[in-house]
């Protein structure tokens, strides 16, 4: 309907501007073709005759050709219009127009291609990536609008556009078929981080490794506003990110091979733990052991790391195809295997890898007879698992929690027995959660211990804050306990068996030890949050498709064919194209010059006046010779004395064109025309170097320079 009534307005527009009306009728003209669609828009809504005659579905339609034809109808012929009689308001419509062209290819921002399904679905039928596809018909349309710029301009001849329009576009087509792929975003913008170590990090710098918590390293955000793990540099609490920016990204497609259902209602990717305590906050450890879970490298070969208790828990298999560069692989808590697996599509995917998991499936009352640790461990190793700061406020913190949580089940114990240790686990973040304050503006910077000053202060902070706070009162309680950083991902949103990893998924989280178990998340649930996100939600349709293209190769029996050979045929095509469209033009205007210049020999005696001295004034040209503005014909032969043939051959013009010449006469004569366009040419053959005439028989523009 739009794309019809513009090409309707402008039609309009172009026929009211060429005719002989004023402006302000024309103007109040439109003015009734807009208000007369409007006028029986509101009759047709508002009165039943048409609902009853059409239906409620046909009245729609009505309404909205009415409505939105009648609009864009009359402004694109009042933009016709005015750009016409006032070229001030050619920038006007060239604005608008751009502006319709932007707001085209709007939803296509921050990699979005999945849209219009057709159109993805075709390229990537063909192995083709919908964004170069999308640029070249950007760039098509633009050398459309260029050319029919310079086809309308008053200061060009039209035949310039006709013959340049099919260069641009051609030309166009050759730079979209040799640009690279449009690649997804880069690592740092995708995630939204800036340069690590700098003062003021961005969003969500989620980060694993060393680092001085004076240089003020990001770290991670919790729940729909972290970034994604990019760091060799731990998550700091001090360094919270600063606040949501951009809409959501996805940096991984992971594909599920079972059916598993997580109890905690999250997939809890891990990517890497810290277990150890610097004396100022939790850092990876040296201890032999300790990161035998995790990868600290993609797998080239099948690699086998941690084999979970498995009483509790049952296998998850699965890949990971990432859109983002990582520092190392993240799998289901907890893996035990990871794989190579071959790129389902290198110019979308930076790497995609197999995974085995032994994930926990019975529901977290099952875990109330497990003690805490593992009896195979040396008293070195527990002990590591157990080392907290020495501020005596965690303790009588973590004493109070545990008296509340007996006085709470006083008639439900027995006399005498010990707490279950997931018990004391569960009242430590539910005293956390139900007292904290969720949001990334508070850093709790520049002080000795960021986690003290978080959980016996304000009770401001992020994720970071509380999983260092809880594996704190855990080891105070005697939980051998660790953060673990990685993403976690709402359950709710997997469809079928790909789950979408986006940026905001980056999170920090504490893991306790239970024999027969193994590590188990226990995550802090936050009562306030103070950042509530404005994003607006992933393109659903975008996120299918990076599914499909994920699974792709899982899907086919074989390696993907290699479709390669079509987007370079297509770039070969371009340069072929663009090559003949150049040859045909230069040919054109070849075959042009050579028609001007001979058609005295063949035009009938009436016109012999018109194209005999066209022919001479194109041979001058050739030599750099032609009138100033505003030079009459007299008075530029008379401004060539050395060219006499020029002075006969303006008198006959001027006999021929201002006179009534009779048959015979000379200025009908084809010999006496020939003769001095003869002489013309011998006369420029002694007043212009040699050079100058090649250049000017080379020239394809001499038609368009002649005056």
């Amino acid at each position: 309907t739009a794309g019809f009534a513009a090409l309707l307005g402008i039609g309009i527009g172009e026929g009211v501007a060429r005719s002989r009306l004023r402006l302000p009728a024309a103007l109040a003209g439109i003015a009734v073709l807009w208000l007369g669609p409007l006028l029986l828009q509101t009759v047709a809504t508002r009165y039943a005759l048409l609902p009853e005659a059409f239906g409620p579905v046909g009245t729609f339609w009505a309404s909205l050709l009415l409505g939105l034809g009648g609009s864009v109808l009359a402004g694109l012929a009042t933009l016709r219009l005015l750009a016409h009689r006032g070229p001030a308001f050619e920038v006007v419509e060239l604005a608008t127009l751009g502006g319709l062209l932007a707001s085209a290819v709007a939803a296509h921002r921050d990699g979005s291609i999945a849209r219009p399904l057709w159109l993805s679905d075709l390229s990537w039928s063909f192995g083709v990536d919908p964004g170069r596809v999308l640029f070249a018909g950007g760039a098509a349309l633009t050398a459309l609008l260029a050319g029919l710029l310079l086809l309308g301009s008053e200061r060009r001849k039209p035949a310039v556009g006709l013959l340049v329009l099919p260069v641009l576009a051609a030309l166009a087509l050759l730079l979209a078929t040799r640009l690279p792929g449009l690649e997804p975003p880069d690592p740092q913008e995708a995630l939204g981080m800036g340069a690590m170590g700098e003062e003021e990090p961005q969003d969500g710098q989620a980060s694993q490794g060393q680092g001085n918590p004076s240089e003020g390293q990001g770290g991670q955000s919790e729940d729909g506003e972290g970034k994604g793990a990019q760091s060799d540099e731990p998550p700091d609490p001090m360094n919270p990110p600063s606040g949501a920016s951009g809409p959501p990204q996805p940096v991984a497609v992971v594909l599920l091979d079972d059916d598993h259902v997580p109890p905690s209602g999250y997939w809890y990717l891990r990517q890497d733990v810290l277990p150890a305590f610097n004396g100022t906050r939790m850092v990876p450890s040296e201890v032999t052991g300790t990161h035998i879970d995790v990868l600290d490298h993609f797998p080239t070969q099948a690699e086998q790391v941690d084999v979970a208790p498995s009483a509790l828990r049952h296998p998850v298999r699965g890949s990971v195809s990432l859109l983002v560069d990582h520092p190392t692989p993240f799998a289901p808590a907890s893996a035990v295997a990871f794989a190579p697996r071959g790129n389902p599509d290198p110019a979308r995917f930076k790497r995609s890898y197999s995974f085995a998991s032994s994930a926990l499936f019975k529901p977290y009352d099952a875990l109330l007879p497990l003690p805490a640790g593992d009896p195979t461990w040396d008293p070195a190793l527990r002990a590591h698992y157990l080392e907290a700061p020495d501020d005596p406020r965690y303790q009588e913190l973590a004493d109070r929690i545990l008296a509340d949580l007996e006085a709470q089940l006083a008639d439900r114990l027995v006399p005498g027995d010990p707490l279950p240790p997931v018990l004391k686990a569960v009242a430590v973040v539910k005293h956390i959660g139900d007292n904290m304050q969720y949001t990334k503006r508070e850093r709790h910077a520049g002080v000795p211990d960021p986690t003290a000053d978080f959980l016996f202060g304000n009770m401001k902070g992020y994720c970071v804050h509380t999983a260092h706070a809880s594996v704190y009162l855990w080891r105070k309680l005697g939980i051998p306990a660790r953060v673990a950083t990685g993403y976690a991902v709402e359950e709710d949103r997997r469809r079928g068996g790909t789950l979408i990893v986006m940026n905001g998924d980056a999170h920090a989280w504490p893991e306790l030890y239970l024999e027969g178990a193994g590590w188990v998340p226990l995550d802090v649930a936050p009562a306030v949050d103070l950042d509530q996100s404005t994003a607006r939600p992933p393109d659903e349709e975008e996120l299918r498709a990076l599914g499909d293209l994920a699974r792709r190769r899982v899907d086919l029996p074989g390696p993907v064919p290699d479709r390669s050979w079509i987007w370079a045929w297509i770039g070969w095509s371009a340069t072929g194209l663009f090559a003949m469209v150049v040859v045909g033009v230069l040919g054109l205007h070849g075959l042009v010059k050579a028609w001007r210049r001979s058609a005295p020999m063949f035009a009938a005696p009436p016109s012999l006046a018109r194209v005999g001295y066209r022919a001479a004034l194109d041979a001058l040209t050739d030599a750099g010779i032609t009138r100033t503005p505003g030079e009459t014909r007299e008075a530029f032969a008379r401004r060539l004395p050395e060219l006499p043939a020029l002075q006969a051959l303006t008198d006959l013009h001027l006999r021929g064109t201002l006179g009534r010449p009779a048959d015979g006469d000379p200025e009908r004569d084809r010999v006496v025309w020939t003769g001095q366009l003869a002489r013309l040419k011998h006369e420029l053959r002694s007043v212009t170097p040699l050079w100058r005439r090649v250049l000017g028989l080379l020239d394809p523009t001499t038609p368009y320079r002649t005056r």
